[in-house]
């Protein structure tokens, strides 16, 4: 039976928020604790309420919801944990019905779905049988059980049961009835009752007969009396046990239900209509009214008004609301606005009083008019041409709210034609020849099967077809364009089996899937097949031994299910490990319809899907050979096959073998998939990267593999993938190299400017690109023809630069591969376009289309200038350097030009001109730096002196200047060489000194200082300080000899001369 519906945390907040909007019922609580304790002041008490104490039967039969038995009880304040508990002895020992329940668990009660034959290892039927409750006090900390109730368990006995329900609204309703709505299910049809558990002895109190109908009840139930019985008043929150059962004597079982009230507040009142713009203004049309409360509920017994039959505002009775919160009426497009009142407060008044939260809605009825066309069809959305008879398609005529609309207009037709969209994309579209239908019923058109003869062709290819559908005017003023009503396929129905090729082993039972598809793989639903299975051969280690025994274990007869799907279980009845069973054979036919919807037989077949019954061993010694069939394959998303041989190690064939095949790259194939939107052409069906094979009579099995995305290509685009086949204790391997480049198909490209170039581009020079592409699954690959052109020069005249379209290459790396240039400065939009492969997706009608990828990308280019006025700028290296440097040393002059972006300006002509050596100028070109360079040396002579190096820049030799630069070389002062010789005076008491300098530019005037050693110091001998040199760069010095016989060291020292550097001598000593 269905239990309380044993509720939750959500439960109570659904309480809590009932609470926070509804006004509280009363002031102090009424929970079934509460009842409890006021029927039992002493506490320590517990009460039965399911199974009902009044009834002789708890049942297994099912009752709408389930085959359960419902135990439920109530327990006073202190009654902290409770347990179920059943005896067959008399009460002489009870055994628990699962484990303890710690806490109220259903709206106050305690409450346990049990199953007494699966829970309790009960029989049916079991006569004698005691159940109880028993809880667990806080007063004393005893078990307290209550009375056991005496009750037969059958599975025979009918049954009355209770919904499981939310928090219940109570609707005080005028004339004092307090109403509830309560729905149940049944395991019979007739009568049933409704009452109340009272806490006393759990009876019932308030019954009332409930009518049951198709299984089902719903009734409005009155708690007045209920609430105004002992133990029971209006409190805040409100709990009651129902319970009912069917009926009031015995024999009978039952169910019981705790609920929590809520006060109802009237807030919605809904006026619907159907049609609610009817063609016939004076035709009644149903009307219902619905009362709903604060939480989209229904009420019941609200009293419903209307102002149809008197004037505007005066009000008369309808009816009261019924069990789904409705009253029923009827009104017409003449009556014009009519409006309804839902009456809250009690009495006999007729009017709409909002201050006392009465509520109105009015509702006016619209003339109906024909306003649009839709189309059915009884074979579905998808269907094979065999099963589309007549009737089978429809077209319903629609009023302007959406409703069916019945034409009234006798003149008033429905014109169609078929527009097929055949699956071979290369077949166009076309319409068929227009038709007109005047039969109608209740706007209802039928549509004749299609016929080819609506075709020039006369032909029904397998496809999409359109039905395209307009309504005449008919004088009505309301006519229906065409417009397409319904989209349907048709063709030629076909079994799919998910694999090729079943493979088990001996002894199993696998499950073969299979789908029911038209030919572009839409699948359909609700037809039936027939399904056979042909046993195949047995084989063993000699060869064939007879005939095999697989068999149909599942229906023979299927119903396809989503996407045409269905399923059969084919066992091997083989008990012998070492016979395997090669070529079982399972078909699949048509069956004729079961039922009007869709109708019809389909009829196509046989189809065919082939097992093999394979076992896992081999014998010792077997051998396994595996290969590829080539070396090399590719691109990603080709096919490659390859096949394997198993023998003994006698060389014999094994036969019926299971083989299992793993790939360490790619993945196994049973070929290209069929077309889906979205799809490239070709792109190959993966059935991962292991898979089972058996060997057929010969002990040979083949195989397809392919590959789709992989990192390994991404580096140099190959990829070694080797297939290892493993049977028992034989194995073997083999290696295939992929090579991604040239692909079938692309689904990126990109072009990125090479790392290094300019940015903006100057129209003097080429900007490289790097093209990349990538194949459809994503790896980077070589060898994809990419077109790039100028397509838009943005903000200008929209005008690129001429030049004929780049045809370039993918490659991996970033060396450059396109090299773009232009004659025109401005910002332009490139596009870059894969052309070769030519890539092909399948769109959303399943038509092939090209969808080569394109990729955009813009490039600003300038017009160099080489005029320092506008911005160029020219540099000579070094400029007036002030450190001098030798004549004997290369000097390098560099003169580098930049545009007004920084950028080099290559190709001008920059002369040299020295001036020492002024009729010996050089012209040099600047490079793609913007670089000329003159190198010179100083000769000997120009020591101490200062060069001018100049250099002139133009466009051509001989043209214009652009600019000129001017660098000063200051060269190092000449070396001198300074020599003294000593000799005596004729005297012989003074030390004749001569001094002798060299160097490359005169001496005249420079300075010359005779130093002594004296005192450990070297001495300027001070009466000479003022000597120079002569022309000839000697001077003489006459020095007295003081020291006798002993030794002078003496030096010369020469100045610095403003074109020579100082110098001095060696020692001199002297005696």
């Amino acid at each position: 039976m269905n239990s309380s519906g044993i509720r939750r945390g959500l439960a109570v907040a659904a309480v809590s928020a009932l609470v926070a909007v509804a006004a509280p019922l009363a002031a102090n609580a009424n929970e079934i604790m509460d009842q409890m304790d006021s029927a039992f002041p002493a506490g320590a008490k517990v009460t039965l309420y399911g199974p009902h104490p009044g009834a002789d039967q708890i049942t297994v039969k099912n009752d709408g919801y389930n085959t359960t038995v419902g135990l439920e009880a109530g327990g006073t304040s202190d009654i902290d944990t409770m347990r179920f508990q059943y005896s067959t002895d008399g009460g002489a020992t009870w055994i628990n019905i699962g484990g303890v329940i710690t806490s109220p668990n259903a709206d106050g009660t305690f409450a346990r779905e049990w199953n007494p034959v699966a829970d309790s290892g009960l029989s049916i039927p079991t006569a004698g049988l005691l159940v109880r409750a028993n809880g667990h006090s806080t007063l004393d900390g005893n078990n307290h059980p209550g009375a056991g109730v005496p009750v037969t368990l059958t599975n025979t006995q009918d049954v009355m049961s209770i919904a499981p329900l939310t928090d219940v609204g109570v609707w005080k309703a005028a004339g004092g009835a307090h109403n509830i709505i309560v729905n149940g299910r049944a395991s019979y049809n007739g009568n049933g009752t409704l009452g109340v558990g009272e806490p006393v002895t759990g009876t019932r109190i308030n019954v009332a007969n409930v009518p049951i109908a198709g299984g089902e009840w719903k009734t409005v139930y009155n708690i007045a009396p209920v609430m105004s019985s002992a133990n029971f008043q209006y409190n805040a929150p409100d709990e009651l046990v129902l319970s009912a059962t069917t009926s009031n004597a015995n024999p009978t079982a039952g169910d019981t239900e705790a609920i929590t009230l809520y006060d109802q507040v009237l807030t919605k009142l809904t006026v619907t209509a159907n049609p609610t713009n009817p063609a016939d203004p004076n035709q009644n049309v149903p009307v219902t009214v619905t009362a709903l409360d604060q939480f989209d509920k229904p009420i019941a017994g609200v009293r419903i008004l209307d102002d149809e039959l008197l004037a505007p505002g005066t009000f008369t009775n309808t009816g009261v609301t019924n069990a789904n919160g409705q009253v029923t009426t009827n009104q017409s497009v003449n009556d014009g606005t009519v409006q309804y009142v839902a009456n809250v407060a009690a009495g006999n008044q007729f009017a709409y009083d909002p201050g006392l939260n009465d509520l109105l809605t009015p509702l006016t009825l619209g003339a109906g008019f024909a306003s649009d066309l839709t189309g059915s069809s009884n074979d579905g959305l998808a269907f094979d041409f065999d099963e589309n008879d007549a009737n089978d398609i429809k077209v319903q005529v629609k009023d302007q709210g959406g409703n069916n609309f019945d034409v009234q207009a006798v003149n008033q037709d429905l014109t169609y034609f078929w527009k097929r969209i055949p699956f071979d994309p290369s077949v166009e579209p076309e319409d068929g020849d227009s038709h007109v239908v005047a039969n109608e019923a209740n706007g209802l058109f039928d549509i004749p099967v299609l016929d080819p003869a609506d075709f020039p062709d006369n032909q029904l290819p397998s496809g999409t077809y359109e039905l395209w559908a307009s309504l005449s005017d008919g004088g009505t003023g309301h006519p229906v364009a065409a417009k397409r009503v319904l989209t349907v396929k048709a063709g030629e129905a076909a079994v799919e089996y998910d694999v090729a090729k079943t493979v088990a082993e001996i002894g199993s039972t696998p499950t073969v899937n299979g789908n029911l598809v038209l030919e572009d793989g839409t699948g359909l639903v609700g037809r039936r097949i027939q399904l056979d299975v042909n046993a195949g051969t047995e084989y063993d280690e000699d060869g064939p031994t007879g005939a095999g025994d697989a068999v149909l274990v599942s229906n023979d007869q299927v119903t396809t299910g989503a996407g045409g799907s269905f399923s059969a279980q084919i066992e091997d009845l083989s008990t012998d490990l070492s016979e395997s069973e090669l070529g079982a054979r399972l078909r699949a036919t048509s069956l004729p319809a079961a039922g009007p919807s869709p109708d019809g037989d389909w009829n196509d077949g046989p189809f065919d899907h082939f097992l093999d019954f394979v076992t896992t061993q081999v014998p010792n010694g077997a051998v396994l050979d595996v290969e590829w069939d080539n070396t090399t394959g590719g691109p990603a998303g080709n096919l490659q096959n390859g096949d394997l041989h198993l023998e003994d190690a006698f060389g014999d064939d094994l036969a019926g073998v299971q083989v299992e095949l793993t790939l360490d790259h790619g993945f196994f194939t049973d070929g290209y998939e069929g077309p889906a939107a979205g799809n490239y052409d070709p792109t190959p069906d993966s059935l991962g990267d292991s898979i089972i094979v058996s060997t057929d009579a010969n002990g040979n099995a083949d195989f397809q593999g392919s590959i789709g995305r992989d990192n390994g290509f991404d580096d140099d685009n190959h990829v070694i993938a080797t297939v290892t086949g493993e049977a028992d204790s034989a194995t073997d391997s083999d290696s295939i190299d992929w090579n991604a480049a040239n692909p079938l198909n692309v689904s990126e490209i990109e072009v990125t400017r090479t790392a290094g170039q300019l940015d903006p581009a100057p129209t003097n020079g080429g900007v490289l690109y790097d093209v990349y592409a990538w194949d459809q699954f994503g790896n980077p690959v070589r060898g994809v023809d990419v077109s790039i052109e100028c397509t838009l020069e943005l903000g200008d005249d929209d005008l690129c630069p001429t030049g004929a379209p780049i045809i370039t290459e993918s490659d991996l790396d970033n060396g450059g591969d396109a090299l773009l240039v232009s004659n025109e400065p401005g910002t332009f939009e490139y596009l870059a376009e894969a052309t070769s492969p030519n890539t092909q997706v399948y769109n959303n009608s399943l038509v092939l289309v090209n969808d080569n990828p394109t990729f955009t990308f813009q490039e600003t280019w300038y017009e160099p200038k080489v005029n320092p006025a506008e911005g160029a700028t020219y540099t000579i290296d070094p400029e007036n350097p002030s450190t001098p440097v030798p004549v004997d040393e290369p000097i390098t002059v560099t003169v580098e030009a930049d545009d007004q972006e920084g950028n080099p300006l290559s190709g001008l002509f920059v002369q040299f001109v020295r001036t020492s050596d002024s009729d010996n100028d050089q012209t040099f070109v600047t490079d793609a730096d913007g670089i000329a360079q003159y190198v010179f040396e100083g000769r000997d002579d120009q020591c101490g002196e200062n060069d001018t190096v100049t250099a002139v820049v133009r466009e051509s030799v001989n043209g214009p200047v652009v600019t000129t630069l001017v660098t000063k070389i200051t060269f190092e002062k000449c070396e001198v060489d300074v020599s003294l010789e000593g000799s005596n005076s004729k005297n012989g008491k003074r030390d004749v000194l001569k001094v002798t300098a060299t160097a490359e530019q005169k001496l005249t005037g420079v300075g010359v200082h005779l130093m002594a050693r004296k005192g450990g110091k070297w001495v300027e001998l001070t009466p000479q300080a003022d000597r120079v040199l002569t022309a000839a760069g000697t001077a003489t010095f006459s020095v007295k000899d003081t020291n006798g016989n002993k030794v002078t060291k003496y030096r010369a020292v020469v100045d610095e001369g403003s074109k020579t550097a100082s110098a001095q001598s060696q020692v001199l000593r002297r005696r």
